[in-house]
């Protein structure tokens, strides 16, 4: 979702950037005398990113440390297994910039899509925290070509997909980068709701299954459509996979052993799982925006799944009075 499209929503100053830790798990005060931790919330917010003003969408993940790029100013931040936020990097953006999917290589190398650009930027895994990070060096674009660059995700030979956002539009590159390549262009339809502002994202979010198949979501009608990768990078069939209401804003995908997908359907404040044979299963909703808000990119570790809050006030999520940019964490059951 580009900042140009949702003008009209926010807009979004330059400030300088903090860093934030959990609170501290509560303490039994019982009449026992005996301390101990409580049990952290199925839903909770687990770490803040910059500031007030700051922005994000993008989620990757490499090693249990997430990783994630503020609007505001281009910083790259990593956020540890307990919810420690530490500036990494920078990437070479005016502020303001809108930077979507993010996703990182086998070897920790991190790739960021800036859609007005059509490009995708590679930061090298052991430049990330450099004390002499140059963001004009360390951050090289790699891909070009991608116009509406949004969800990224790599494949076990190393190519790296791209969805298209608004330009319905699937793209792929070779380990190697350099121009993009279009897979498959104009199989999603637009949402007849000329009153949502998301409906423009048709081609949203990118998973990859255990058998190579593509995935992305369709913000405005909460659709999942499955494209087929056949030998030499060419489009098969091309089907719908799954589409309710309740996946209305589908924005981030991730598929995990076995194939079920996780999806977050931003304009519903919503984390659904999608299993094998196109089930949905809502896992938790946020009406009153405490802890989602307006979920996109997400990662599932182990048993609990990570959501960056984009926080644009639409949806389920107009009204809301938080400020800010935030990750969210999903204990599963």
């Amino acid at each position: 979702m580009t900042r140009r499209s949702l003008a009209i929503l926010l807009s979004v100053a330059v400030a300088a950037c903090g860093e934030r830790r959990p609170a501290p798990p509560a303490t039994d005060t019982s009449a026992t005398g005996t301390s101990a931790a409580a049990p952290a919330p199925a839903l909770r917010i687990v770490a803040t990113i910059g500031d007030t003003a700051s922005t994000v969408e993008g989620l990757a993940e490499y090693r249990g440390a997430l990783y994630t790029a503020d609007w505001k100013d281009g910083g790259v931040y990593r956020i540890d297994s307990v919810g420690s936020v530490t500036r990494v990097g920078q990437l070479p953006l005016k502020p303001g910039t809108s930077i979507l999917g993010l996703a990182a290589d086998s070897s920790g190398n991190l790739y960021a899509a800036v859609p007005d650009e059509g490009v995708i930027y590679r930061i090298a895994a052991a430049r990330l925290g450099a004390s002499d990070f140059n963001a004009l060096k360390d951050a090289r674009k790699f891909v070009t070509g991608a116009k509406g660059a949004n969800g990224l995700n790599l494949d076990k030979d190393g190519h790296l997909w791209i969805s298209g956002g608004d330009q319905n539009v699937v793209y792929h590159a070779p380990p190697s980068g350099g121009a993009a390549s279009v897979f498959a262009k104009g199989f999603a339809t637009v949402s007849t709701d000329t009153t949502m502002p998301v409906r423009v994202y048709v081609t949203n979010g990118l998973g990859i299954d255990s058998r190579g198949a593509v995935y992305t979501g369709n913000t405005g009608t909460g659709e999942i459509t499955r494209l087929e990768v056949k030998p030499g990078y060419k489009a098969g069939n091309i089907t719908s996979f799954a589409r309710d209401t309740r996946l209305v804003g589908a924005d981030g995908i991730v598929v995990v052993p076995g194939d079920t997908l996780y999806v977050t359907a931003n304009f519903n404040n919503t984390i659904a799982k999608i299993d094998p044979t196109g089930h949905v299963t809502v896992l938790a909703t946020d009406d009153a925006h405490e802890n989602l808000r307006m979920p996109a990119e997400l990662k599932r570790l182990g048993g609990t799944v990570y959501v960056a809050n984009l926080n644009f006030p639409v949806g389920k999520n107009a009204g809301q009075t938080h400020k800010g940019a935030t990750v969210a964490a999903l204990q599963l059951p």
